[in-house]
């Protein structure tokens, strides 16, 4: 599968436009299929059993893309577009980067290491 390229403007643009595309395309179909009007909720717990599927799978990709699904339409339920949430994991990463991490406990999974002020 070929992914953007982030020095082809158009590249970007297309990758923008697929991922506003996906969105809209599966909100209507979930609309239609489990009713108007949700909250994310569902999505949310559905999404849950889906990352237990993925951690059995890691090497499968419709793991990942029934994850995806249940997260932007989450995400569309809540009121964030597409570009939201790209916009929220950039700058989520800016802060990921700033911060300092601690070592992988035995699950392999690494905290980043908080503050005497931080709450979470």
């Amino acid at each position: 599968m070929s992914g953007c390229n982030m020095n082809d403007p158009l590249s970007i643009v297309h990758s923008q436009i697929s991922a506003m595309k996906l969105q809209r395309d599966l909100g209507r179909w979930s609309d239609a299929t489990f009713g108007y009007g949700r909250s994310p909720d569902g999505c949310i717990a559905h999404l849950a059993a889906e990352v237990q599927e993925l951690r059995a799978q890691p090497h499968d990709l419709t793991e990942y893309a029934d994850c995806m699904l249940l997260l932007l339409d989450a995400a569309r339920l809540a009121g964030h577009t597409s570009a939201d949430l790209i916009s929220g994991c950039f700058t989520k990463l800016e802060i990921c980067k700033a911060r300092k991490w601690g070592k992988p406990n035995a699950e392999g999974v690494v905290e980043h290491i908080r503050d005497d002020d931080e709450l979470c």
